[in-house]
């Protein structure tokens, strides 16, 4: 269960639209899906293994072998903990309102924005389930709407630059929504 606070609906909403559904994504989940964390932990991993053998040999020496350790893990360490913390900060401030009539993408770490996307523009809606509950809903648009990859991205199908496909994604429940 997300400990993330509870968000207002956005103020785009017009008056009497009820709101069906209000959340955002898991940290957890923009970590793994969206950020690839355990891709780039593997990564350095691996680099560590390289550096090791690399050292080993050259037969450098013990001291060398340790300071080379040293340094990558120390590399990979903060690169994690970037893309950590960005996630946590993406997740938080990112929601996703569902009203009778429309879906509001808000999101923004920096600068926030909120992309309305009325039921019109959706063509489909399709849902990738996780093992864990979790999952996304991609939301396909109807030909001639658009909607930029930046300004969505992490709830963007990745590398749909052309023709975006923005998603509610890393959700905890996917079920529920």
């Amino acid at each position: 269960m997300s400990r993330r606070p509870v968000m207002a609906p956005p103020s785009e909403i017009p008056p009497g639209e009820r709101v069906l559904w209000v959340g955002g994504p898991d940290t957890g989940g923009v970590a793994r899906f969206a950020l690839h964390w355990r891709k780039f932990a593997v990564y350095f991993v691996l680099l560590l293994a390289w550096r090791l053998m690399a050292v080993w040999r050259d037969a450098a020496g013990a001291e060398a072998a340790q300071s080379a350790a040293v340094t990558t893990m120390l590399l990979g360490a903060c690169v994690l903990a970037a893309l950590g913390l960005f996630a946590r900060a993406s997740a938080r401030s990112t929601q996703y309102t569902i009203t009778e009539e429309r879906i509001v993408i808000r999101t923004g770490v920096a600068l926030s924005i909120a992309i309305n996307l009325p039921f019109q523009q959706i063509e489909s809606a399709d849902v990738r389930r996780r093992k864990d509950g979790g999952g996304d809903i991609e939301l396909a648009l109807v030909p001639g709407a658009r909607a930029g990859y930046l300004i969505l991205w992490p709830s963007a199908k990745p590398f749909h630059f052309a023709q975006p496909v923005p998603m509610l994604r890393a959700l905890a429940a996917v079920d529920h929504v």
